[in-house]
């Protein structure tokens, strides 16, 4: 349990899963956006968004490559581009990037406070001698 403490700590777990909910609810209520541009910096503990409308795909194109070329090849940053109708849309183009985090983070919060589920029970299997 100690270690998972201390590496939940260190990777900052909590923060960054509330990050992911917070960039989920910000493009969801976005109006006139087609693309978006997110910057996750998890040392940081910070995402940032720009969106672009429909007509602006050039220029979100030059702001992402340019974000790209400015991140060092061992760098944490992780910077994405992505084209959607809707939010839907962009949960099913990424489901692994913007997964549904606020299940996860109510487990992750419990097992941090040591309230773990019992396990399910296995049958036991008779053996025949």
């Amino acid at each position: 349990m100690a270690e998972i403490k201390e590496l939940a700590a260190k990777l900052r777990v909590q923060q960054m899963l509330q990050a992911y909910n917070a960039t989920i609810e910000h493009i969801g209520r976005a109006k006139d956006a087609k693309y978006f541009l997110v910057k996750l910096d998890p040392a940081q503990t910070h995402i940032t968004i720009q969106l672009y409308r429909a007509l602006e795909s050039e220029r979100a194109n030059r702001d992402y490559t340019r974000l790209e070329s400015e991140q060092a090849e061992d760098s944490p940053v992780q910077i994405v581009l992505v084209s959607v109708e809707n939010i839907n849309a962009l949960r099913r183009a990424y489901p692994n990037y913007f997964l549904d985090t606020a299940s996860f983070s109510e487990l992750v919060n419990k097992a941090l406070a040591g309230k773990f589920p019992d396990p399910l029970p296995h049958p036991v299997m008779a053996v025949a001698v």
